[in-house]
């Protein structure tokens, strides 16, 4: 049996598509309700393992490490999957849960995969605010590298202020590399401000600057 070229050739369009389609309400639903039990069952038993602890019982402590660490890995494939959805209600569903799953188990991945499927102009707004607001200094990265491929300088430009100095640090780097002339300023006004005591970024500041406008200042001033 042989099968006409343009039917062929539709049938696999018809596949593409239906493999392109944003998650179902039940589908969507479902995802959530698994990543919420999941990290239910891990916090659980981080305060059984306490309990445990105190009373002195190993082979609980034992059983609860198993539970937490079990319960934690469920979680980044199934907030990666979310990303499909393409919504920002999910969106700050998944980033509310990996805020709270340690960066060990690479949550960081699963929200940046999350927040290049999610396309929507609500969803990426959205994300400009995760990426100054969220807790963890791994999701703050992803997010700065993210918006940095989408070349939202005026982001990266207040995360130059991020309290962790690699999350900084990188910011700093991609405008530098990507030569943003609106950055200049703020970063002679950063390094002006840790000059100080030349803590955080004082460094790649100085250093970056030196690369953008082909002289190297000890002071911002000098610039």
């Amino acid at each position: 049996m042989t099968r006409h070229p343009i039917a062929w050739c539709l049938a696999i369009s018809c596949c593409a598509l239906a493999l392109a389609a944003p998650l179902g309400k039940r589908e969507r639903a479902q995802l959530m309700a698994e990543a919420q039990a999941a990290l239910r069952a891990a916090l659980t038993a981080q305060g059984l393992k306490k309990r445990a602890l105190r009373a002195g019982d190993p082979s609980a402590l034992a059983d609860q490490e198993q539970i937490e660490d079990e319960s934690f890995r469920k979680i980044p494939p199934l907030l990666e999957k979310l990303g499909e959805a393409n919504d920002k209600k999910t969106w700050r569903f998944i980033c509310k849960v990996a805020d709270r799953v340690p960066a060990r188990y690479g949550c960081h991945q699963a929200v940046l995969a999350a927040a290049t499927k999610m396309s929507d102009p609500a969803v990426q707004a959205d994300i400009k605010k995760s990426a100054l607001k969220l807790k963890s200094p791994a999701l703050r990265r992803v997010l700065v590298l993210h918006l940095a491929n989408r070349k939202e300088w005026d982001v990266l430009v207040r995360a130059l202020k991020d309290r962790d100095e690699q999350v900084a640090a990188l910011a700093a780097w991609r405008l530098i590399d990507n030569r943003v002339e609106e950055a200049v300023e703020p970063m002679i006004d950063r390094l002006e401000r840790l000059e100080g005591d030349r803590s955080g970024i004082w460094d790649v500041l100085r250093n970056g600057l030196g690369r953008l406008l082909g002289k190297r200042c000890n002071f911002a001033a000098e610039y």
